[in-house]
Order: structure tokens, then sequence, then C-alpha cells
């Protein structure tokens, strides 16, 4: 039990449910049992009434000299490996049966085609300039009924710097997963400069992407083989300069420079007993590194601050909006003080896109923007 759940007396709730998840695992083992112990008894009966009616018919056929001693050592030899395997089957039947449930999910998961490696999809694309758009996307996960997006329409122009803002669940992330392809739209299209995204090679359109998430993952891996996603063998020096130029612009390049092995040093003491755990901000930082070092066309971030303070916050988008200048981005942030950065700012709600201009215009609109940024402005009064 995690020391944690002390601090709300959580044991009794947790032993309780513990019991409880128990006692039921045990009735449905109990039933199993049972019925699996029924069905070999009677399958043990069938098949030594079978064995002794053999051994009977093979014993009389000696007694009346039809079968000659070396044929009747034959026949009694094969019964009783004939006997012997049917008590390995009965033995590991069950055995096999549950090995095959979990085969079938495999099979499953190995028969999902994958179309990252489909021949026949676009892997070249004029990328000069990048053009996003979203035309009367519907989308709702398949074990749901309620759509997420109904009918969401906008258009990201070359060059341009949108902000998406928006309640909580009105779909956001929702975009940033379709626009990374991580699912389909249920219908409508979201075309990359006039081509379908569903239509382009995966493999190719990542390299298109440089997406930052809110939850963000690092490996337990060397600091830049996390940042290059690539073994520090394969590192170039080019990209090592490159690694270096967006830990300054970071505001991380002294913290890993006083670490035992700087770049080198490991992640998480899972490898290495000298590495470290960053905090939820550094770790934030070093996930922006590794979106900048992927050098993609379209910029994806996803509430990429969410862990920084607003000073932080403030130095990290203005630095990395001039260094993105006239490229095509998307950023999602729940601190509408940061959307003043953006070209353009588009406002979710209810599964689609309910506004959209500058800060300025929508001010004047009295609509969801202007409620959202006065409630936040006056926290912070």
């Amino acid at each position: 039990m995690c020391i944690r759940d002390r601090i709300y007396n959580a044991e009794d709730m947790i032993i309780e449910k513990s019991s409880q998840h128990m006692n039921h695992l045990f009735e449905v083992n109990h039933r199993y049992f049972t019925k699996n112990g029924a069905l070999l008894g009677v399958i043990n009966v069938i098949n030594n009434l079978g064995i002794v009616g053999s051994f009977s018919y093979i014993c009389y056929r000696l007694l009346l000299n039809t079968v000659s001693l070396a044929n009747f050592t034959l026949y009694f030899n094969c019964l009783n490996r004939l006997i012997d395997a049917i008590q390995s089957f009965q033995q590991y039947y069950s055995q096999l049966a549950r090995l095959n449930i979990s085969l079938n999910a495999l099979h499953d998961f190995l028969d999902i085609k994958d179309r990252s490696i489909d021949t026949e999809l676009i892997k070249y694309i004029d990328l000069s300039e990048i053009k996003i758009e979203f035309k009367h996307v519907y989308f709702k996960y398949p074990t749901s009924e309620d759509y997420i997006l109904e009918d969401c329409s906008f258009v990201i122009n070359p060059g341009e710097t949108v902000a998406l803002v928006g309640r909580n669940g009105a779909g956001k992330s929702t975009i940033v997963k379709l626009l990374c392809k991580f699912y389909k739209p249920t219908s409508g299209e979201i075309l990359l400069n006039g081509i379908n995204i569903a239509d382009i090679d995966t493999r190719y359109y990542y390299q298109i992407l440089s997406p930052t998430f809110q939850d963000f993952r690092l490996f337990p891996f060397r600091i830049d083989e996390n940042v290059a996603s690539l073994k520090a063998d394969d590192i170039s020096d080019d990209s090592y300069k490159d690694m270096e130029k967006s830990f300054e612009l970071l505001k991380i390049k002294k913290w890993i420079g006083s670490l035992p092995k700087g770049k080198a040093n490991y992640i998480t003491t899972l490898f290495d007993k000298k590495g470290v755990q960053p905090s939820g901000g550094l770790g934030q930082k070093l996930a922006l590194a590794r979106s900048m070092h992927h050098k993609g066309k379209f910029i994806i971030m996803d509430e990429p601050t969410s862990a920084l303070d607003p000073r932080s916050e403030q130095e990290i988008f203005e630095n990395m909006l001039a260094i993105t200048k006239d490229q095509t981005s998307l950023f999602i942030s729940h601190r509408l003080s940061s959307t003043k950065y953006a070209d353009r700012i588009l406002v979710c709600n209810h599964g689609r896109i309910d506004e959209e201009g500058t800060h300025e215009e929508l001010l004047k609109e009295n609509k969801l923007y202007k409620e959202m940024f006065t409630t936040q402005a006056e926290l912070y009064a």
C-alpha cells in the first residue's frame, strides 16, 4: 500500500475492495475447476472403459489363439502409449486453453495493417509552405456514442502561429491527436497543402511534424539520446551543435553542465546509478528540446509549458516563436496570457470552432474567449 494513501485513511477501503475482488476471483475459479473437474471425470470414465474394453478384447483374441504373443505384446504397448498420451492431453488441456486466449490477442495485434509501409501512400510533398485545414471533421471514439468533434472546420495558413483555446473537454487535445494521425476522423477531412493526411505515408508525415505533448515521456536513457532520439554513437556533431542551441534557448544549459556526465548523463537510475530524475519543469524543457531538434515544418505544442512558472513560460514562448518565425505552428495553452504571441486565436467550444480572431478582436465579441480571459485576469488581480 502506498504510504500516501494513509493520509486519506484509505486503508479500510483498499482492504475491503481487495477482499471483494479476491472473493470474486475465488468464486470464478471454483466454478471453473468444478466444471472442468466434472468434464475431465466423464472423459476419464469413457477413456477407462475404452481401455478396459480394448485390453479385454486383445486378451480374448489371445486366448482363442487368433493373435500371436508377439502381436499381443505390440498391441499391449501401443495401448499403454495411447493411455499416456491421453493423460498428458488431459493434464495440459487447460493450460493450452489459457495460452490460446492470450495468443488470440497477439494474433489480432499482428493482423493490424501498418499503413506506414503502404507503398501506395504519398511520400513526397512540396513543403516550402505548410497549410493545414480541417473540413467538416466529426470524431467520436469507437466505444462511445457521443461526438467529441462536430463539424469542426478551420484553416491554419502558411507561416501562421495559431493558438487553440477552450474549456476542458472542448476537444482541443483531440484535434492534436487527429493532426498526428493517432486517430482517424469519423467523417470529414484533414488536409496538408490540400492533400488528405490519410493519403500521406505515416513515416514521411511524422518527419513534417514537431509536436510537444502535455503528457510527454522521457526515456531512461542519456539526455542526448532523449533529445536526438538516436543512440549516442549515431548522433552527429551538427546535431550536438543544434542541441546546445536548444539547451541555451530553454535555459537548461547550466543545469546540464552541472551534471556528472553532462549531456551523457542518464535520466533516472535505471541504467546508471549516477542518473538524475529531472523535475517536471526540467523534463518539459527536455521534451521541448526534442521537438526543436526534430526540425519539423509544422510545430504543434499541446500545453508545452504547463509545468513551468509564468515567467519561464513567457521566456520560452518569446524565444521559440522568434526561432520558428514564418513557420506554421499551433499551440494550446490554458494560460490565455500566452495567446498574445499568436497571429490568430481559435476558440474551441462543444467540439467546434466558435470564435476566431486576434486577442483584441475576440475581446470585443463578448463571448467565451472574453469570459475566460476576464476570469483569469481577475484571479491574477
